[in-house]
């Protein structure tokens, strides 16, 4: 009568999410290209859920984390998010675009964008803009997703983000290939001293 009591339950299999996997491996790529030190002061354009944020602020012992976003919603989540470092001024959220970042001059040693460049209203004034809150020698890191993943929004080529970095002023500019065709590339520079 109560046969189903007897039969062990089998486990559910886990299913993960092939874009939170992506991002999650996106997020690590950025770090590393990054070179996050201990007593950096990083800032992301267009944080999102800030979960990028919250991946870099273990390797700040000493550092900062900021992000500027056009959401106030996403702005006031990031904030409970981080109680104790926002309190601390360990971590800011700001409202903001890259075409006017919210921050003094040379205020932050990187900053980094994921798969948000392409949606800039100005990828030349926003490179301005991190080019005056970046310190001398500071890193900038872009990740640009591939072609078919742009939501709508117009593709530029890698290769002309690239070239817009250079002409900007930024020196050591690469581009780190993807792993796999559904991955996001990264180009990153430096600030020239």
């Amino acid at each position: 009568m109560f046969d189903f009591l007897k039969r062990k339950a089998e486990p559910e299999p886990v299913v993960v999410d092939p874009a939170v996997l992506l991002r999650a491996e996106l997020v690590e790529r950025v770090i590393q290209a990054l070179g996050v030190a201990d007593d950096d002061t990083v800032l992301e354009i267009g944080f999102g859920d800030a979960s990028a944020l919250k991946a870099v602020l273990p390797f700040l012992s000493q550092g900062r984390v900021a992000g500027i976003e056009t959401d106030p919603f996403r702005i006031r989540a990031a904030i409970s998010a981080f109680p104790a470092e926002y309190r601390s001024f360990r971590a800011d959220f700001k409202e903001g675009v890259a075409s006017r970042i919210p921050y003094p001059d040379e205020h932050f040693t990187k900053v980094f964008a994921l798969d948000s460049v392409t949606h800039w209203l100005s990828i030349p004034k926003g490179l301005e803009e991190v080019k005056r809150v970046l310190f001398p020698l500071g890193r900038v890191v872009f990740s640009l997703p591939p072609r078919d993943r742009e939501g709508g929004f117009a593709f530029v080529p890698v290769v002309e983000i690239k070239g817009l970095l250079q002409a900007g002023g930024f020196e050591n500019v690469e581009i780190l290939k993807a792993p796999r065709p559904e991955a996001s590339v990264i180009v990153m520079g430096q600030k020239a001293f």
